[in-house]
C-alpha cells in the first residue's frame, strides 16, 4: 500500500505553564483526515521521533497523523527539564494532554484510531483507559504489557506466559499453525477489541 499524499505539516501551540518557555508540537498529516478515520501514530522513546514510524505509515490504508512528542524531534526541546531535578515534569498526564491538544487542533477528536509503538504503546494504553470520546480503535505495537513486571525484571516471565497461552490456544485444529505463524509474522497475531 502506498501512503496517501502529504496534505500538511505544521505546529500546534501547547500550554505547559511549568515549561518556562512557549511549547509547540510538530505534526505531519498524510491523506484526508476528515474523509476517513485517521490513525494517530505515537512513537517510542521517550525520546524517539516520528521517523521510526514512517514504514508503518507507508503500509496503512487510512490517513495518518504523526507527531513528535514534546522534547523530541521537531517539537520543542526542554533541555533544562532533562536534568534529574526536572524528572517530575515528564509525566504521562503531560503527554496525554499533548495528544488531546493535537486531536482538538486538527478537529478529529470525534473519531480517530491510535497506534502506539513501545513507549508510545504505553502512552496509548494510558490514554485509552480514560475512555476518550472519539477513540475507535487501539493498536499496541511492541509495547510493554506490564510496567510493574518490567520494572522488577519479570518482563521475560510475562512474555513466556503469553507465548504459552498462544501455544495452548484452540482455533479449530489450527492452534499450532496459528502459534507458529504469529512468531514468524507479527501482523498475523493481534487482539481486536472492536469485534471484527
Amino acid at each position: 500500500m502506498s501512503t496517501p499524499a502529504t496534505l500538511a505539516q505544521g505546529e500546534v501551540s501547547l500550554d505547559v505553564p511549568d515549561a518556562g518557555v512557549p511549547c509547540k508540537t510538530w505534526y505531519r498529516i498524510h491523506g484526508d483526515i476528515h474523509a476517513q478515520t485517521p490513525t494517530v501514530l505515537l512513537h517510542g522513546g521517550p525520546g524517539g521521533t516520528h521517523l521510526f514510524l514512517e514504514p508503518i505509515e507507508q503500509r496503512l490504508s487510512t490517513p495518518t497523523i504523526t507527531y513528535d512528542q514534546l522534547g523530541c524531534g521537531n517539537s520543542t526541546h526542554l533541555l533544562h527539564k532533562d536534568q534529574p531535578e526536572g524528572a517530575s515534569f515528564w509525566t504521562v498526564d503531560l503527554f496525554i494532554a499533548e495528544l488531546e491538544n493535537l486531536l482538538e487542533h486538527l478537529g478529529v477528536q470525534e473519531g480517530y484510531n491510535v497506534l502506539g509503538h513501545s513507549w508510545g504503546g504505553m502512552l496509548a494504553a494510558a490514554f485509552a483507559i480514560r475512555k476518550p470520546k472519539g477513540l475507535k480503535k487501539l493498536v499496541l505495537f511492541s509495547a510493554t504489557p506490564s510496567l510493574p513486571l518490567y520494572n522488577v525484571g519479570k518482563f521475560s516471565e510475562a512474555c513466556r506466559r503469553v507465548w504459552t497461552g498462544i501455544d495452548s490456544c484452540r482455533v479449530g485444529n489450527a492452534s499450532k499453525r496459528v502459534a507458529a505463524s504469529s512468531r514468524s509474522s507479527p501482523r498475523s497475531l493481534g487482539c481486536r477489541l472492536d469485534g471484527t
